[in-house]
């Protein structure tokens, strides 16, 4: 008799996404390990497309516009874009030397290895998001000096703080998660 049941109910803070079959009431760890190391993977690698689709943009962006104020940003986003691609191939390259397990222990040693490696990715992103905004916000500010204008005044910064916020609350909930998973497999 087979049962599909979510390896969070298994192993208490998984991602929910990730599904097993199970024929008997025990756990296949290495079939798990197995599955949850190609599922941070993967999720790395969607990472790097997206990443690589920001830096493309931004390469449009800088060619495209002829205000400097615009090719600072286009400048700044892009070099936020590689080093977070840097930040994430090497989050990647340390899950994919994980290796897989074949005991519960081993399990938990690399899920905590996993944790720790995507811990330091949203960490080092909180650093270089920090200095790339406050480049971003020092050239609105700037702008906004030599040519006052009311949408200036207005749409730039409640976009700005917006879109600051929404990224800031990202990479914080994403140490969040992954110092508590990390913790939680003390």
């Amino acid at each position: 008799m087979s049962n599909n049941k979510n390896i969070d109910q298994l192993l208490e803070n998984l991602d929910s996404l990730l599904e097993i079959k199970v024929e008997t009431s025990s756990i296949n760890i290495e079939e798990v390990a197995r599955l949850y190391h190609e599922k941070k993977l993967s999720e790395q690698k969607g990472n790097s497309r997206q990443i690589i689709g920001l830096i493309l943009l931004c390469i449009s962006l800088f060619f495209s516009s002829s205000a400097m104020i615009n090719r600072i940003n286009s400048i700044t986003i892009g070099v936020l874009a590689i080093l977070t691609f840097w930040l994430n191939y090497k989050a990647k390259k340390e899950i994919a030397e994980q290796d897989l397990s074949v005991s519960f222990n081993d399990f938990t040693l690399q899920r905590k290895k996993i944790a720790i490696s995507l811990l330091k990715q949203f960490k080092g992103m909180r650093i270089i998001f920090s200095i790339a905004f406050s480049i971003v916000f020092y050239a609105y500010l700037y702008d906004y000096i030599n040519e006052p204008h009311v949408l200036k005044l207005f749409i730039y910064p409640i976009v700005f703080i917006s879109g600051s916020a929404l990224a800031f609350h990202s990479i914080e909930s994403g140490i969040k998660e992954y110092r508590e998973l990390a913790k939680a497999q003390d």
